[in-house]
């Protein structure tokens, strides 16, 4: 699903100059604070998330245990059930029909993965060698524990890189489209999505609906927004 009509319709919100400082202050990787940007184009109502991986998953680190593993996966499953993280007026009968995740943890996962490909690689590359050397003389021998020490050398500067990659901030960024069959029925939402992620407390939201415009700032015990 397009992402661009959101972001263009919330130009409109994001150059009032009431919001300018609010804006601002966005940019920073704010931990419990986060922005959502929400807006609708005839019956498709967009809603985009940006957040610090700590508000979601209480880390933002390469997953190194089966612990912290399973608490990205069950976050990517309340990601993806958007029906659970904002609530439409039952009589404007809106349906999420897309949902679409991305975040450095990902992708540092999937990064590790090609790693231990190249790693596998590397062993067969040294069983290769190894058939070879039987035929080759005490020199050879020293030259392949040379090549062996650099290789580990190699190995133990990805380690190095790894560590600096896992000492760096991730966000989470997510999008959800909803079609709803009586768009004009959408006079508020509400934001249950506080009782998933207790570590979320502070929720900028800059809005552009048929029934109005505008931005608010939403918390645990503020999560409704009324057009």
């Amino acid at each position: 699903m397009k992402r661009l009509f959101l972001s263009t319709a919330l130009v409109a919100v994001s150059i009032n100059p009431l919001n300018a400082e609010e804006n601002r202050q966005h940019d920073a990787h704010e931990h419990g604070a986060a922005m959502l940007g929400m807006a609708q184009q005839g019956k498709l109502i967009q809603m985009e998330l940006d957040s610090p991986a700590f508000n979601i998953v209480g880390f933002e680190h390469t997953p190194s245990n089966a612990n912290e593993e399973e608490k990205v996966a069950l976050m990517l499953a309340q990601l993806k059930m958007g029906s659970m993280l904002f609530t439409f007026p039952a009589a404007a009968k809106c349906q999420l029909v897309n949902v679409d995740i991305s975040s450095g943890l990902f992708e540092a996962s999937h990064s590790d993965e090609d790693d231990h490909d190249s790693d596998s690689d590397h062993s067969d590359d040294e069983d290769d060698h190894g058939s070879e050397s039987d035929h080759s003389d005490d020199e050879d021998d020293h030259g392949s524990e040379s090549d062996h020490s650099d290789d580990e050398d190699d190995h133990e500067n990805d380690h190095e890189n790894d560590h600096e990659n896992d000492s760096g901030h991730s966000d989470i960024e997510a999008s959800w489209t909803y079609s709803c069959e009586n768009p004009l029925l959408v006079r508020k939402v509400e934001f249950p999505l506080f009782s998933y992620f207790e570590n979320l407390t502070d929720l900028d939201v800059d809005f552009i609906m048929d029934a109005g415009q505008g931005s608010i700032e939403l918390s645990p015990g503020n999560s409704v927004i009324s057009f």
